[in-house]
């Protein structure tokens, strides 16, 4: 029903981030990153109190050969050695924006706007989207 309407699903997740191109490649969706800046990111983890199960990515052998490579020492300590939701936000920020960056090389296609520019001007962006 929401199909026939024209509406389309929205994905709004950080971690769904590594998985936007199976979403891309299995579903056809059209993949618009939203990049928050690394202190509002951080302070909506603490805001919420939310961690981040760092052994997650542990048990996800294909994640982190092929994309979190250059972070497993530190996804490991901090899997084994639980931190800070300051210290959690920023190792998780720099591994979703490594991939950001590595996404924006490998897919021009796809929008990358910042999430500074979406909240000031929510109706320009989205009409340009």
């Amino acid at each position: 029903m929401a199909r026939k309407k024209g509406l389309r699903p929205l994905v709004k997740d950080p971690l769904a981030l590594l998985s936007a191109e199976w979403f891309a490649q299995e579903f056809g969706a059209d993949v618009v990153v939203i990049v928050r800046h690394p202190a509002a990111f951080v302070s909506s983890l603490v805001r919420l109190q939310w961690s981040h199960p760092f052994d997650d990515f542990l048990r996800q052998d294909r994640l982190l050969e092929e994309r979190l490579s250059s972070f497993a020492a530190e996804i490991n300590e901090f899997a084994h050695r639980p931190r800070e939701i300051i210290e959690q936000g920023i190792l998780l920020w720099r591994i979703l924006y490594s991939v950001v960056g590595g996404y924006a090389d490998a897919h021009p296609e796809w929008t990358f706007v910042r999430h500074e520019d979406v909240s000031a001007t929510p109706e320009h962006v989205f009409a340009a989207l």
